[in-house]
């Protein structure tokens, strides 16, 4: 349950990203800005909070896990970040949220053919739903004349298909401190991001346009929060109910808007919303019906 939990937060932070990148748009600021501040000052925290960790005792170690590997793990996290925050340049917001979460049957099959782990009736189920609830919750029934482009349509696959990865390579255990394990993936999906960008092209906009206060909130929420989360919850969980419960994004993504930027969530995006609630916590509430009393008191 503490690892569901962890997960659960750890999603949810990627869903105040949206919102975050729209109020950096509208100031002028463009994807390389974006997309280089996030990570850059992502990694940057991540191996404070290492060197923190250290300094008052705590062992943060690699131990047998080869440094490289982790690094190169960190690759999905900055494919997901380019991918996506390209993808809503080409489609409406709502297309790109649609395209996004096709990660959840995504990372359902990385499990079927690398773990040869089948998911189950109440998984498969789950999967349904959360993806009917994502149709309505993205405001596509609301839309019907959207305008679909081929490119955003890649680029939204793009996204999928990496943050797929990224939960993937996270349910795979290691003995390296979940803590260490965070500050390599998050500096590898930086180092992805000079395949597109240099590192300071987001420099200036830090220095004297503000982006600061736009790049500090999305490394937070979306480079230092989510791989710390999900390399310390994930293994517990597995990579199939991880996709799963990381449907919780859109929902907060929706509520974020609501609240911050004051747009309008029709009936059938709270809607979604309630379906996408339900996909989650649904199979939670069977599995912890189904769990001897000693069990779930060890939980």
């Amino acid at each position: 349950m503490k690892g569901r939990i962890i997960v659960l937060i750890g999603a949810g932070s990627f869903g105040i990203l949206s919102t975050i990148v729209k109020l950096a748009y509208g100031k002028g600021f463009d994807v390389s800005q974006v997309v280089t501040s996030q990570l850059w000052l992502g990694a940057l925290f991540c191996w404070l909070l290492v060197f923190i960790y250290k300094s008052i005792g705590i062992k943060t170690s690699l131990n047998t896990t080869s440094w490289w590997k982790i690094l190169v793990s960190g690759f999905p996290l900055g494919m997901t970040s380019f991918a996506y925050y390209k993808c809503v340049e080409f489609v409406p917001a709502s297309i790109a949220i649609l395209l996004l979460f096709q990660f959840v049957w995504m990372g359902v099959v990385l499990d079927i053919i690398f773990k040869r782990k089948r998911p189950s009736t109440l998984q498969t189920f789950s999967v349904l739903v959360l993806i009917i609830g994502t149709v309505f919750a993205a405001g596509i029934v609301d839309q019907p004349n959207l305008k679909w482009s081929l490119p955003g349509i890649g680029y939204g696959l793009l996204a999928a298909f990496g943050y797929a990865i990224f939960i993937y390579v996270n349910g795979t255990k290691n003995d390296a401190h979940f803590m260490m394990t965070a500050a390599f993936r998050s500096t590898g999906g930086a180092l992805f991001s000079m395949l597109f960008f240099l590192p300071w092209q987001g420099l200036d906009g830090i220095s004297t346009n503000g982006l600061l206060s736009y790049g500090i909130p999305l490394a937070i929420f979306g480079i230092v929060i989510p791989p710390i989360f999900f390399a310390w919850g994930i293994p517990k969980i597995g990579t199939t109910e991880a996709s799963i419960i990381s449907g919780i994004e859109l929902p907060v993504a929706v509520l974020s808007a609501s609240i911050i930027l004051h747009e309008y969530v029709s009936f059938w995006q709270w809607f979604g919303v309630v379906l996408i609630l339900l996909a989650i916590t649904y199979p939670q509430i069977r599995n912890i019906q189904n769990r001897p009393l000693k069990k779930q008191l060890h939980d």
